[in-house]
């Protein structure tokens, strides 16, 4: 089990288990992205995530891709926004 579920269940916040992604942005250093099916687009200004039902588009600068292992997925470079399109 990872550390966020871990977290959720502790405070009493199950109900955030089922969404369909997370993600938590590392101050100017990154981000980290779970439940990534796949990468749609990677450039130095955007790299666009696919979703179970939608997508993931980063912006920032210098950005580039991490690791990718069983849904986890880590951006690195200085991100301005993250947006989340839904299907």
């Amino acid at each position: 089990m990872n550390l966020i579920k871990e977290v959720l269940k502790s405070v009493g916040a199950d109900d955030l288990l089922s969404v369909d992604y997370t993600f938590t942005v590392c101050g100017k250093s990154g981000a980290r992205f779970q439940n990534v099916t796949g990468i749609t687009d990677v450039k130095k200004s955007v790299v666009i995530l696919k979703i179970k039902k939608g997508r993931i588009t980063v912006n920032g600068e210098d950005l580039s891709v991490g690791a990718f292992s069983d849904g986890d997925l880590t951006v690195k470079g200085k991100i301005t926004s993250v947006g989340v399109e839904n299907e």
